[in-house]
């Protein structure tokens, strides 16, 4: 697994790698494509890493590959100095989620209360709280830009998956999205006006856009059927959005034929950005918005999504 974050004025990028044919170790590099650095080195998988926001330290996830799976957060700093186990055994799984845009507080989810929940902690780990708990697994949360809200998505029901928003204490949840379909990854548009999200619905998948309060959905993609988007990233100036898309929506054709498209998040005009096939992993843009880093497999040969690649949003060649 790689995954790959960007600060917002640091123009690095950290990722996971199991590329030494480990279960997973921490790099960074630069945008301007230096040679990474590795961070981590241990027996573990050490999964999601994600900046502070001002770039000094990181969290992750750590998978202790035992035989029931257990895993816990750690932060430590941009240089891999000083990494403490935050959660520290405080139930079986403990998923990182988000830093807060203040820096002080880690979004996460754990099952350390009997059920899977979502939680806040401070970086050093004190202080966790539950934000929400319910029958149904919360998944893709994201502070909003200005700290006060969280977006996520949460079974309603038994079958439906939806967009919520619930104040950064806990209190006021309110469901944006209903309906059959399914509706997840929501992300806040850089000025916490709008926020991107998926619709999946069968074989076909594609990204709308709506207010913050749920007000005036808009499908961006109006996909065909056999076309599948996944995994939104907004550009820093709100401009344009990141997506995935593979031609159905299968475990394989998921992971070894999905392209980057960058869409109009007004007109939801789409170019395809990159074309090579291989497992796909996420993506972000450049605190300039003028590159994308993307995690992918060389070709559909090799087994892992094990290498990061820089490309121009305005094309080229990564």
């Amino acid at each position: 697994e790689v995954s790959a974050t960007v600060p917002g004025a640091i123009g690095r990028i950290a990722f996971s790698s199991d590329a030494d044919h480990t279960d997973g170790e921490i790099y960074v590099r630069d945008f301007a494509g230096s040679s990474p650095t590795r961070l981590t080195n241990n027996a573990y998988g050490d999964l999601v890493p994600v900046w502070s926001p001002d770039g000094t330290q990181i969290a992750f996830t750590r998978d202790w590959k035992t035989m029931a799976f257990s895993s816990d957060i750690f932060v430590m700093g941009s240089d891999g100095s000083n990494p403490i186990n935050l959660t520290n055994g405080a139930g079986t799984y403990n998923w990182m989620g988000d830093w807060s845009p203040d820096g002080f507080w880690i979004l996460f989810v754990s099952n350390r209360s009997g059920s899977l929940a979502l939680w806040k902690m401070h970086p050093d780990g004190s202080d966790a709280q539950m934000i929400f708990n319910d029958a149904g697994p919360e998944s893709g949360a994201a502070w909003s830009p200005d700290g006060s809200k969280i977006a996520f998505a949460r079974l309603s029901g038994t079958t439906s998956l939806d967009v919520w928003v619930v104040n950064a204490d806990g209190s006021g949840e309110i469901q944006l999205t209903s309906g059959v379909a399914a509706e997840a990854q929501p992300t806040w548009s850089p000025d916490g006006s709008q926020i991107a999200y998926i619709r999946s619905a069968g074989s076909t998948g594609d990204i709308w856009r709506m207010n913050a309060d749920g007000s005036n959905p808009v499908n961006l993609t109006g996909n065909p059927a056999n076309v599948y988007a996944l995994f939104p990233a907004w550009a820093p100036d709100g401009s344009k959005i990141a997506a995935g898309a593979s031609t159905q929506n299968l475990i394989d054709h998921r992971y070894c034929f999905q392209k980057i498209h960058i869409i109009d998040t007004e007109s939801g005009e789409a170019t395809q950005l990159t074309t090579a096939d291989g497992k796909l992993g996420n993506y972000a843009f450049s605190p300039d918005g003028k590159m994308i880093a993307y995690a992918a497999a060389f070709s559909q040969e090799d087994h892992a999504v094990s290498q990061v690649f820089v490309i121009p949003t305005a094309g080229g060649e990564p």
